[in-house]
């Protein structure tokens, strides 16, 4: 029944593997053409009331075309803002992905510096219980005692002149 009710469209030519829709929901063309000759059941069956009373009156009117226009502007403009959501969301992909790899760099430059700071302060440990480092702190402790001192015995004498 469906190849002769679709051999009545002889001077259609049939856009096979076409997809009415940008969106491509509900299918190709030939599952268009399959649901318009499938019977059963109310055919506004997933309209509203509102959308029954436009079909309604664009039916009586003879202006369906525009109905259908209407529709398909509003699908492509759905159509257009989805794509236009996935290129955003690319986008914020693209940039949580940027971040994580600077994350990634700037944990490895902190661990590298805990390693080198960890290599210091053992030097530094080591350097402490050295015999020679603590005499030279020591001398230089004692010379500038001394320095000070002789600093305050110049001032007085600076003082008396």
């Amino acid at each position: 029944m469906l190849e002769t009710r679709t051999g009545d469209c002889g001077g259609l030519s049939r856009p096979g593997g076409a997809y009415p829709l940008q969106s491509r929901a509900g299918g190709d063309f030939d599952e268009w053409v399959r649901r318009v000759y499938e019977e059963g059941g109310d055919p506004l069956s997933e309209a509203g009331e509102p959308m029954r009373w436009l079909y309604g009156i664009c039916l009586k009117e003879g202006r369906t075309d525009r109905l259908l226009n209407c529709l398909l502007r509003i699908e492509r403009a759905a159509h257009a803002q989805l794509e236009a959501e996935r290129a955003a969301c690319g986008r914020e992909r693209a940039a949580v992905a940027a971040l994580e790899r600077e994350n990634r760099l700037v944990r490895r430059m902190l661990e590298s510096r805990d390693r080198q700071f960890a290599t210091l302060q053992a030097d530094v440990v080591a350097l402490r219980r050295d015999w020679a480092w603590r005499a030279v702190q020591k001398a230089r402790c004692g010379l500038g005692r001394a320095r000070r001192m002789l600093g305050c015995l110049n001032g007085a004498e600076k003082g008396r002149a």
